[in-house]
């Protein structure tokens, strides 16, 4: 299983690696302007993508603390999960929990902090991760809002299709600016 995880780590870290080198090449204020009043900037998508993944590390942290093995991934999680890549394929506005969405996101965010806070906490990630042992790893360690509780590798495919799913936001944003 941990071979698994780490092969999912690369993945998520080279397309976080891929999104800030193209991001890089524009302008702060280019990356903070919104459309409108109601769209997000492409760095408060950004810092939604980053503030998803802290608070679901702090959720695993709490949930694991003291060693404890959480239940295997029943039928059900492994069901959802399956179905993460059909939820993110419909054009559907799905609402982020209130902590990370539009109202709670800072108007203006400087895109390296933000980069560096990332890229500290996928390393945090992958420490963590990769020092659980395989119950754990097995066990239903993340809790999505709508689809529930699953294991690590469908934690690590929610990372892999959220952040693709934003990155087609962030690609309409760019193109509206003409970036």
């Amino acid at each position: 299983m941990k071979l698994k995880v780490q092969k999912q780590l690369d993945v998520v870290d080279k397309q976080l690696h891929q999104l800030v080198q193209r991001l890089s090449r524009h302008s702060e204020e280019d990356l903070n302007r919104k459309p409108s009043d109601t769209e997000w900037s492409v760095m408060q998508v950004m810092v939604h993508l980053q503030l998803a993944e802290f608070y679901t590390m702090e959720y695993m942290k709490k949930k694991l603390s003291n060693g404890n093995v959480p239940k295997k991934n029943s039928l059900k999680g492994k069901i959802l999960t399956s179905m993460y890549g059909l939820a993110f394929s419909f054009p559907m506005k799905i609402n982020a929990p209130d902590i990370i969405n539009g109202e709670n996101l800072p108007i203006k965010s400087s895109f390296w902090d933000v980069t560096k806070q990332w890229k500290q906490q996928r390393a945090e990630l992958r420490t963590f991760l990769l020092g659980l042992s395989d119950a754990q790893l097995k066990g239903e360690i993340y809790k999505h809002p709508i689809f529930g509780r699953s294991d690590a590798h469908g934690l690590l495919k929610f990372y892999l299709l959220h952040t693709k799913r934003h990155e087609k936001q962030i690609n309409r944003l760019l193109s509206y600016y003409k970036c």
